[in-house]
């Protein structure tokens, strides 16, 4: 059930929006052949509700007009006698102010859920990927490089001297550095390539489709980008980074950070404030 809901999902939203549509139209064909005191008027709520889910309050108005519509030319409505004709035209309107009601509902409950799914997601103070959720998507990453036999990169970073930096001048002016560190990172990096906080003054970037001396040049870049807007800080925290180049994917996201994570610490061992890569190429 979950992969057929993450497979509608995906669906182009013209798709979506013609499943809404086709629906209202089989429940009003339907409508058509029960008897006359039979009303399948509250089915009507289901493709508007799902038509609210899949594509907001745009699309969700125009299919609860739709469905207004065609439980009105159901006939229904008119097959009793009122003592005022305005009655008539109300009963008639008042599925359509249900069927708001609903949108309404559905469109506050999904708006929530995105809340807190990106807050499941997303480290709190710099707004980035969280370690878990960063190693679900590289776990995408090397199923397609299995596929498409694609070369990828993960830099792994640590701040040099950052304990300083809280203990001198207050996590105020820590937390300020960790934010000007990720949108440092999401300025210089694609669109496409995976940054992640891994916890404390770490960060983890994933390099999609990346060749180890594009990787290094990328990886030098952006450290200078970083110390340059450390200066502009004026805080005297540099940079120590661990780069793997995976011409073959790695056994698992484990492993894949782990040795990511081992240059790093060679880095600060013999003196901080330097790349250190490699490229990992196992036998096939």
């Amino acid at each position: 059930m979950r992969n057929l809901l993450r497979d509608i999902e995906s669906l182009p939203r013209w798709l979506k929006a013609a499943v809404a549509a086709g629906l209202v139209l089989l429940i009003a064909a339907l409508g058509r052949i029960m008897p006359d005191q039979f009303s399948l008027s509250v089915f009507y709520v289901l493709p508007v509700a799902l038509a609210g889910w899949w594509g907001g309050l745009r699309l969700g108005y125009v299919i609860a007009v739709l469905a207004a519509v065609a439980w009105f030319q159901g006939g229904q409505w008119s097959a009793q006698l009122y003592e005022r004709e305005w009655i008539r035209y109300w009963n008639g309107f008042s599925p359509f102010l249900l069927f708001v009601i609903v949108l309404h509902l559905v469109d506050l409950l999904h708006q929530r859920l995105e809340w807190e799914r990106a807050r499941a997601e997303r480290d709190g103070l710099t707004g980035l990927l969280n370690l878990s959720t960063f190693m679900l998507q590289a776990e995408e990453e090397i199923a397609r490089a299995r596929r498409f036999g694609r070369p990828f990169a993960v830099a792994f970073m640590d701040l040099d001297n950052f304990k300083e930096v809280n203990d001198t001048q207050g996590h105020v002016a820590g937390n300020a550095v960790l934010r000007t560190v990720a949108a440092t990172l999401q300025r210089v990096v694609r669109e496409a390539d995976v940054i992640a906080r891994a916890g404390g003054d770490e960060f983890v970037v994933l390099l999609v489709e990346a060749e180890p001396q594009g990787a290094v040049a990328v990886v030098e870049a952006m450290r200078d980008e970083l110390l340059r807007a450390m200066a502009e800080l004026n805080c005297a925290v540099t940079f120590s980074i661990g780069l793997v180049v995976f011409k073959t994917p790695p056994v698992d996201t484990r492993s894949m950070v782990q040795l990511a994570d081992k240059l790093m610490y060679d880095v600060k061992r013999s003196g901080k404030n330097a790349i250190r890569h490699a490229v990992f190429e196992a036998a096939l």
